[in-house]
């Protein structure tokens, strides 16, 4: 009865057998800007060509030149560029491109489609057996325009004749010849030489091309290459196949890791969270770190997976990372690791990493750094210095760089341990710096924690700024004397720069008082939002904390030059979504949701998107005001009795797949898009 009842029975077996005649010219030709159902396989093939080492395939086809949809003076213009008349042609003994006086063929290019194929084989299903063909590789054909690039050099050349009769006849004037001997090259410059595009491009046009002949499938010799299709040797066995069951499997299966290195690389700066959430704690914290450069501890915990413990976190920070401002810095030493060197000056790592880490401490005495002070010490080229800055700041023209993120005031008052901790090895890092790059001696700034309260900080459209305190933390950091004997600009310190923490639009400030609407950019920030809001809004319900994430994968992955990295208040956040038209939801939550925090569970969505269901999201919405859950029955009596008709399929699966969803246990009943996994948990 077992055997009777499986799901899934045998139906054949089928014979497999390998032929290996064609495994390594057999290619599998892809054309994807051509319909799928416009094929090649009518129009006359004339030529074909290969460079077998690169796998690159040229096919010239022809192009019927009577047809009523060929333009023929376009076509004779073409071919009068590329070849110029006929006759000139044949007198200066030059090959034309084209065979007639019109453009009559057109050439089709390859490119590579995969590096590894070693996966794919083509099979021929005849008699009850199988007959698998490795294949060499995978080529798309896309129209090439090379002949374009020829006609316009012509056009160019004709309108620019120089007379080479006239040069010939001339005698050269004697000119003295310099003799220079080349230095020996070294072993990295001949590695750098040997690796750059244009030594491999032109490797690559060093390769001959081989002339093929192109076969049509019906032609008796394509038939002859087909047969080679089958396995001759039948009765051979191939002994990779004496395998248990579960070692056949894993052939079949590759691992994870050769899975992984098929893939293709995502941008620099674009991080996949699915990739992510494979890692472990310790090298989930690594990549972000290294992706985003500076970070804040907020900011990654809501990144991490929600079961990461606090502690776990600052323990691998720590590790990875060091404080500045109370944001973390990923250290130098994982950007630029042993052995390497910089690709535009060709700098060891060492002598980076000391580099980069005078700036990230003149960055935890000032909020904004000069990048001519910064090269007087570190002697570092003006290209890695400029990459260090853009890493960790912003420019702000007649003042300097200042630091990217706002100072986080919330994590030094939260973790004063790991700040002291901090603070000791900055002073240790410090003397080392100091006498590795002999930096001149200066009155350091003290930063004390607690003068750096959000009291003394003004609003965005206060001008005010506290006058600095006579003591020695407080006092004005002066930079180095110029060669002219002029100062650099003075700047406050952090303690005291409080403006530049308010204008970074810092959350808990902005509670206590209004933005400054007039603030141009407050006003072009919020333009930003809005934009964004729109973009990620769209037709669905989002949460206050949805809204957060979303930025912050935004800001992740940005440069540290756009707005939105300087810091997105809620408050800025509410009206921006508000500002689009967007509502929130008066959500009724349950007694026992009401507790932890409920701001963030603020829900928003649009009313109405233009569409025929517009009258039943309305609707809709409004009912869960009432309920935090219903069932399609109640829904259709509320719409009988305040529209007068039940939604039809089509809008009632819109506003389904908008604003519903349902748990796999209670099939039933309707949840509100986003609040089934807080309902499910209490």
């Amino acid at each position: 009865m077992a055997d009777d009842e499986d799901d899934d029975p045998v139906v054949a077996e089928v014979d497999v057998y390998l032929a290996q005649t064609l495994a390594n010219n057999l290619y599998l030709f892809q054309y994807p800007v051509r319909p799928a159902d416009i094929t090649y396989d009518n129009i006359p093939h004339i030529g074909a060509r290969i460079k077998p080492d690169q796998q690159k395939v040229e096919l010239e086809l022809s192009i019927n030149t009577s047809s009523d949809n060929y333009y023929a003076p376009r076509g004779e213009q073409i071919a009068h560029d590329v070849d110029g008349s006929a006759l000139s042609s044949v007198s200066e003994g030059k090959e034309s491109f084209f065979s007639s006086d019109k453009m009559d063929k057109q050439v089709l290019s390859s490119s590579r489609a995969a590096e590894d194929v070693s996966r794919y084989s083509v099979g021929i299903l005849k008699g009850g057996e199988l007959h698998l063909t490795p294949v060499h590789g995978v080529l798309q054909l896309r129209p090439s325009f090379e002949y374009l690039n020829k006609g316009e050099a012509n056009v160019n050349q004709a309108s620019n004749p120089t007379d080479e009769g006239d040069s010939q006849d001339e005698e050269e004037e004697a000119k003295p010849l310099t003799v220079k001997f080349a230095r020996p090259e070294t072993e990295r410059a001949k590695a750098q030489r040997l690796s750059s595009f244009k030594y491999l491009e032109q490797k690559k046009a060093e390769e001959p091309w081989k002339t093929m002949e192109f076969y049509h499938p019906q032609n008796d010799i394509a038939g002859v290459e087909h047969s080679l299709l089958f396995c001759r040797e039948m009765e051979s066995e191939s002994p990779e196949f004496n395998l248990h069951p579960r070692d056949y499997l894993k052939l079949l299966t590759p691992s994870t890791s050769q899975e992984e290195s098929s893939k293709p690389p995502v941008p620099s700066n674009v991080l996949s969270m699915t990739q992510l959430k494979t890692m472990d704690l310790a090298d989930q914290v690594r990549a972000l770190l290294i992706k985003a450069k500076v970070i804040s501890f907020s900011q990654l915990c809501r990144l991490l997976s929600p079961a990461a413990k606090e502690a776990s976190v600052l323990k691998c920070l720590q590790q990875y990372a060091v404080l500045v401002q109370g944001c973390w810095v990923v250290k130098s030493e994982l950007l630029y690791p042993e052995g390497t060197i910089s690709p535009s000056g060709g700098i060891a790592a060492d002598i980076l990493c000391k580099g980069r880490d005078y700036l990230m401490w003149r960055f935890t005495q000032s909020r904004v750094v000069v990048r001519k002070d910064i090269k007087s010490v570190t002697k570092l080229p003006s290209e890695d210095i400029k990459e260090m800055l853009d890493q960790m700041s912003r420019m702000k023209v007649t003042i300097g760089w200042e630091f990217v993120l706002p100072y986080d005031i919330e994590f030094v008052q939260k973790h004063p341990d790991v700040y002291k901790q901090q603070l000791t090895m900055w002073e240790a890092k410090y003397q080392v710096l100091q006498k590795q790059l002999n930096v001149p001696k200066q009155d350091k700034l003290g930063i004390d924690l607690k003068k750096i309260n959000t009291d003394s900080c003004p609003s965005i459209g206060n001008k005010r700024v506290s006058k600095p305190s006579k003591s020695k933390s407080n006092h004005v950091m002066n930079h180095n004397t110029s060669q002219d004997g002029s100062t650099e600009e003075e700047h406050l310190p952090m303690e005291i720069d409080c403006k530049e923490v308010a204008s970074n639009n810092m959350n808990h400030e902005l509670r206590k008082e209004p933005l400054a609407t007039n603030d141009t950019h407050v006003q072009d920030l919020l333009k930003i939002l809005q934009d964004f809001v729109r973009e990620k809004l769209h037709r669905t319900v989002l949460s206050l904390a949805d809204f957060k994430r979303l930025l912050l994968l935004r800001q992740t992955a940005s440069s540290p030059g756009d707005p939105l990295c300087s810091g997105v208040p809620d408050v800025l956040l509410e009206k921006a979504i508000l500002g689009t038209g967007a509502t929130e939801i008066d959500f009724k939550w349950p007694t026992e949701a009401l507790s932890g925090d409920i701001q963030s569970r603020r829900l928003f969505s649009f009313r109405s998107t233009g569409d025929s269901a517009d009258e039943y999201r309305a609707l809709l919405l409004d009912m869960f005001s009432k309920s935090w859950v219903l069932t399609r029955k109640e829904f259709n009596a509320r719409a009988t009795e305040q529209v007068g008709a039940v939604p039809g399929r089509k809008e009632w699966m819109t506003i389904q797949q908008d604003l519903l969803e349902r748990m796999s246990n209670r099939h039933s009943q309707w949840y509100l898009r986003g609040t089934s996994t807080i309902l499910t948990n209490l």
